[in-house]
């Protein structure tokens, strides 16, 4: 068809199809080619088209191409620099090399969550961790709790390593408990010398106090730094004590006849998932799954919803 048009000087597709034997359908679609060719120039609204030489359709596709790269160099600058901002605030792991040391002071509570989630979001292989002082709310052990699910899927080693009064409040006993559960490896000691998070040995999070006993938010990098801490956390880890069954726990008994829908309530209780996911997974209302809910914290004996997930573990009626 570009060999009769050139020829003709002209780029009637009806007489061009007809005179190459074309059908309609395929002289349309020809002429659509030689368009992304660039070897015709149309117009929009317009019903002629302007012939155009081999070279100057090669010109005008090389000038689009040119473009369109340039176009894309542009944005892929764009993106390295957000990459590398992003890169320079909040995704420093393993920044310095293998023989250097760097320690850094985080002020501000979003700098410091932001980093820590960086460094669970980036570990491969471990997570070690010490936890002192008072014992959090159950909301925010249940959202560690999820975490650290999340961690053990993946394949990172856990060990955790608590303060003794952490056996001492029903909410927190079952979290303990709960832990060994998805995996995390579970200790606990009356003494604990700071607060720590070491990943992969090559970033630690340490906190700590100055002179004047003011909290300090300490991030130390590279083998150098972080070797000493995480030998400090295994002397820790040697002279505590692997996490015991509670005397008020009860030994698992005889599993009562449970529904099939108390059954998925008390599973999903157990991972931690919120009473209207639950409702919206079981296609039940709000109310129902409250009064399911507290009949079976009834039967189970326990105060709260948590508990209720991990005691369910822990007397084998759900897995």
């Amino acid at each position: 068809m570009y060999r009769w048009m050139y020829a003709q000087g002209r780029s009637d597709v009806g007489e061009a199809s007809s005179e190459l034997g074309l059908s309609p359908e395929a002289g349309s679609r020809a002429f659509a080619m030689l368009g992304t060719l660039r070897l015709i120039d149309q117009e929009p609204g317009q019903d002629a088209a302007l012939v155009m030489t081999p070279e100057a359709a090669l010109r005008r596709m090389l000038s689009e191409a040119v473009r369109d790269v340039e176009k894309s160099a542009e944005n892929l600058r764009r993106r390295q620099q957000h990459v590398t901002a992003l890169a320079e605030n909040f995704l420093s792991l393993g920044a310095t090399s293998s023989d250097g040391a760097t320690a850094e002071v985080l002020e501000g509570d979003g700098r410091i969550q932001g980093l820590l989630l960086d460094m669970t979001n980036c570990a491969d292989e471990e997570i070690l961790s010490l936890h002192p002082g008072a014992v959090p709310p159950p909301e925010a052990l249940e959202l560690a709790l999820l975490r650290d699910r999340v961690l053990s899927s993946r394949g990172v080693a856990l060990r955790s390593l608590y303060h003794q009064q952490f056996l001492n409040t029903a909410h927190s006993q079952a979290y303990l408990s709960q832990l060994g559960t998805v995996g995390v490896d579970v200790r606990t000691a009356h003494v604990i010398p700071a607060r720590m998070l070491i990943c992969d040995r090559a970033v630690a999070l340490v906190a700590t106090a100055d002179a004047e006993a003011r909290p300090l938010t300490v991030v130390l990098r590279g083998s150098a730094a972080v070797e000493p801490i995480a030998a400090m956390y295994e002397v820790c880890w040697q002279y505590a004590s692997p996490l015991q069954r509670h005397p008020d726990e009860e030994e698992p008994g005889e599993v009562p006849a449970l529904t099939d829908q108390q059954r998925a309530i008390l599973q999903m209780l157990a991972v931690g998932l919120k009473d209207e996911k639950i409702a919206r997974h079981m296609g039940i209302s709000a109310r129902t799954l409250s009064r399911t809910v507290s009949e079976l914290m009834r039967a189970l004996g326990v105060d709260s919803r948590f508990q209720a997930g991990v005691r369910a573990v822990q007397q084998g009626w759900v897995t």
